[in-house]
């Protein structure tokens, strides 16, 4: 019998220079999803990305393209990928959903079925 699983990575803050302290830094955060993808293709895990994706609401189009590319990624592998939103990129409709149709929106508090467990989401709030 197998056990239920998923992986979750929240506040990943997307953005080409998280570290503004440290201006010698540059990438790590995208290289760190593509590190959580890869563990995620490798495992055939569901991905459930908990918030904050990007750092900003209107994202760097460099920073757009790499989560193409990794959503691309884990469609190929027929990796789901479930997403909700955090205070630093909350929309009215994420960025996550609106830029590639692999991901599917959780954050409406909807039970459903993640990895073999029933679970529910919900979108940050400024009255959480």
């Amino acid at each position: 019998m197998s056990t239920p699983a998923f992986l979750a990575l929240g506040d990943l803050h997307l953005d080409t220079l998280i570290w503004r302290s440290y201006r010698q830094v540059s990438g790590d955060a995208v290289q760190a999803f593509k590190a959580v993808t890869q563990m995620a293709v490798d495992r055939h895990l569901p991905l459930v990305l908990v918030g904050d994706v990007f750092d900003v609401v209107d994202p760097d189009p460099w920073l757009v393209r790499e989560f193409r590319l990794e959503m691309d990624r884990l469609a190929a592998e027929c990796v789901p990928v479930e997403v909700l939103q955090g205070n630093h990129d909350r929309r009215r409709t994420p960025w996550t959903t609106a830029v590639h149709d692999h991901p599917r929106y959780i954050g409406d508090g909807k039970q459903r079925l993640i990895g073999g467990l029933r679970c529910v989401a919900f979108d940050y709030d400024t009255r959480d």
